[in-house]
């Protein structure tokens, strides 16, 4: 494969694999739609305020709720990163064909 041919390769991945990074975000981003922890809270603080639970009572668990959820949406937007690091790598591979 001759010079021109591996810079097209490569510049057809950096392409592809910019949607790709932008399908990934649309991805990731969808797993605040998933659930609610807003929801399950409000349901959960209904029920709990019919037997006089405490607010101070019910945000130790609904605190835990919060957390998690906040973990689980960063754990999804850093698993994007995987394709940014291509990307960088992609780049860099033109950068040095380019310079050949």
């Amino acid at each position: 494969m001759n010079k021109e041919m591996r810079l097209d390769a490569l510049q057809d991945k950096q392409i592809d694999l910019e949607s790709t990074i932008k399908e990934a975000y649309q991805i990731t981003n969808s797993i605040q739609c998933i659930t609610q922890t807003s929801d399950i809270i409000v349901k959960l603080s209904l029920m709990a305020d019919k037997y006089d639970i405490t607010e101070e009572e019910q945000d130790v668990y609904f605190d835990e709720i919060r957390d998690k959820q906040n973990e689980l949406e960063q754990a999804c937007f850093n698993a994007e990163e995987m394709f940014r690091e291509k990307l960088t790598q992609i780049k860099e591979e033109i950068e040095q064909e380019e310079a050949e």
